[in-house]
């Protein structure tokens, strides 16, 4: 259709796939000077004028070239997803820390379950209850530290997640918004990024060092009921 009009059938039309990033933006028109463009930046107003409007209301104002005004806010725009991406990278160090800590943490706990195993071995019969009593403090404290854990390692999944999405979604700005929406999503981003910047995660998790202390033994045979205890959590 639009090359069926003698008006219009000498346009150059692309499709928007093969369209150069912002370049399907068309300029943005005065309201007040209809055909005029919103070429400047008036940065007292923090508005887009025309030239009309600047040799009128805003003579005295602070006026500058809206395509530099919009490679000013672009700028500062790409170094937000900048410090999110830094963030996301330190996430994702943190949930790889977590990790080797829920590992380290369940070999502790099978090598201790050995050590008690070894250290009632002699105790026999006379030592199955309380034994059985130790095993079940243990484990419930194992239980409790991986919960902590995997509680920790989900909510930092979470963070890195919403850093990740944050830096896809600047980068979609940086690459198809057009000037005004570099000037009107600046503010947005700003709070946005300083909101997910705000917390940070301890650089690294110490695996409990968890002992089972069997000193005494010899005496311990005869006063069975208090022996033995699970230390390091």
């Amino acid at each position: 259709m639009h090359n069926s009009f003698k008006a219009t059938r000498r346009h150059v039309v692309e499709t928007i796939v093969d369209a150069a990033p912002g370049s399907i933006h068309t300029k943005p028109i005065c309201k007040l000077h209809n055909p005029y463009p919103l070429d400047y930046f008036e940065k007292n107003c923090n508005i887009l004028i025309c030239a009309k409007c600047r040799l009128s209301d805003h003579a005295e104002h602070d006026v500058g070239d809206v395509g530099v005004a919009a490679d000013a806010a672009r700028g500062r725009i790409k170094q937000h997803e900048k410090s999110v991406s830094a963030r996301h990278t330190t996430h994702k160090a943190h949930v790889k820390n977590i990790s080797k800590v829920i590992n380290d943490t369940k070999k502790t706990s099978s090598d201790l379950k050995e050590a008690i195993h070894h250290a009632f071995h002699s105790l026999r019969t006379q030592l199955d209850q309380r034994k059985k009593e130790l095993i079940i403090e243990f484990e419930n404290q194992t239980k409790q530290d991986l919960s902590n854990l995997d509680t920790e390692q989900v909510t930092s999944e979470g963070e890195s997640e919403r850093c990740k999405g944050i830096s896809d979604y600047i980068n979609t700005v940086l690459r198809y918004a057009s000037n005004l929406d570099f000037l009107t999503l600046e503010s947005s981003m700003q709070g946005t990024t300083k909101t997910q910047l705000g917390s940070l995660p301890p650089e690294r998790h110490r695996t409990p060092a968890a002992k089972f202390n069997t000193r005494g033994l010899d005496k311990l045979k005869s006063d069975i009921s208090t022996f033995g205890s699970v230390s390091g959590h």
